[in-house]
């Protein structure tokens, strides 16, 4: 039986309730769990509120800046509701899925190590292995078209979201090799997808080269990206490309695997809700 003082304190809770701004933040959360874009079909579903109800959510976020709609209809998280910290929780998911692989790689490769998730014209670096017992977990933020990671990512991702990002960047020229123009970038994108994997040639910063692979979920959308990184004075592109592709490539496929799994755990939980 529930006493008086409980029913009190429920009626003062739900006074000071605003639902508008509840429906905002469980929506931002919804994001934070897949790191994906989202329909207002989907979001409906997997928070359990009606359609037009899922809409106008997101229509006024998109109006106050924290989620951005792209060509095709679709919703993703902006830098704004990065730094409030919606997406995080998504970053450390998968940092703990991907830290073992990440560094196994460091250990095998001798080089530094990335995992990366992306927003807007950014690569944010979750996950880093840059010396031997070290890892970085902070993230740091990159332009997307000057990095391995950002590259490899675009290369596969969606044509609407490819579209908003390339109206995003701001084309500078960072490093001695940085692709400045947006045809020749599309065209490097191109390469990318008939190959599988991306490279670098210092393109952020001189003298490092770096390869870079992208990290699949289950409906075999890329939301993230791996990369290794060596100094090019050191050891030759060629030589980069054959000691880091086999093991490069094999990482980003067990952690594949891993998010594909955890996609799968979520999306039966949420069938059973």
């Amino acid at each position: 039986m529930v006493n008086n003082n409980e029913q009190s304190g429920k009626r003062e809770r739900n006074r000071y309730r605003v639902d508008a701004l509840a429906r905002g933040l469980t929506a931002l959360a919804a994001f934070s769990r897949t790191s994906q874009r989202l329909s207002p079909r989907e979001l409906s579903r997997m928070v359990g509120i009606p359609i037009t109800t899922a809409r106008r959510v997101l229509t006024s976020l998109q109006a106050d800046g924290y989620v951005a709609r792209d060509s095709e209809g679709l919703f993703g998280l902006t830098l704004r509701a990065l730094d409030l910290g919606y997406g995080g929780s998504f970053g450390l998911q998968l940092g703990q899925l991907a830290k073992v692989d990440a560094w196994q790689l460091h250990k095998t490769l001798d080089a530094a190590v990335y995992v990366s998730i992306f927003a807007g014209a950014e690569t944010i670096s979750i996950l880093s292995f840059v010396r031997p017992g070290f890892v970085h977990p902070l993230a740091h933020r990159f332009p997307i078209y000057a990095t391995s990671s950002g590259k490899a990512y675009l290369a596969f991702c969606p044509p609407g979201e490819l579209s908003s990002v390339m109206e995003a960047i701001a084309w500078e020229r960072l490093a001695p090799n940085t692709i400045t123009r947006r045809e020749e970038f599309m065209r490097e994108l191109q390469l990318i997808r008939s190959r599988g994997y991306s490279i670098n040639n210092e393109e952020l910063s001189a003298g490092m080269v770096s390869i870079g692979m992208p990290i699949f979920n289950a409906d075999e959308q890329p939301i993230a990206a791996i990369s290794a990184q060596a100094a090019i004075g050191m050891t030759e592109l060629a030589e980069v490309e054959r000691l880091f592709i086999p093991h490069l490539s094999e990482t980003a496929r067990r952690i594949t695997e891993r998010v594909s799994l955890m996609d799968l755990d979520q999306q039966g939980a949420a069938a059973r809700r």
